[in-house]
């Protein structure tokens, strides 16, 4: 995890940043076959009771996607955004500019997107 800002409590992050990974699970249910929990976040859920060296707390969460088990519909930016999630593009004008996903090869983006 990156540095926690000042005056931010690492233990009420963690708690926000996996009510958000929820709600956008919740938001991409038609997806949930194709989606896999990755990262920390995944880490920290499954071992909960395991003595980890470092704290469990992370701000991001990270989802894996299988493109041969993702639906055609709804588009993932566009459930996204329905749930009322903003687009990356609000923050990084450059998401996105190399994604070509062809629909016939539903090949992975190269999104850059972070």
């Amino acid at each position: 995890m990156s540095k926690t800002p000042e005056n931010i409590d690492p233990q009420e992050l963690t708690v926000v940043a996996r009510s958000v990974l929820l709600d956008g699970l919740e938001a991409l249910r038609e997806h949930l076959a194709a989606i896999t929990v990755v990262g920390a976040q995944a880490v920290y859920l499954r071992t909960t009771e395991a003595a980890i060296a470092t704290a469990a707390y992370t701000s991001d969460g990270d989802l894996g996607i299988d493109p041969e088990l993702l639906r055609d519909e709804p588009l993932l930016e566009a459930a996204l955004q329905n749930a009322g999630f903003g687009s990356c593009r609000q923050v990084n004008p450059d998401c996105g500019a190399d994604r070509r996903q062809s629909t016939e090869s539903k090949q992975p983006s190269n999104s850059t997107c972070s």
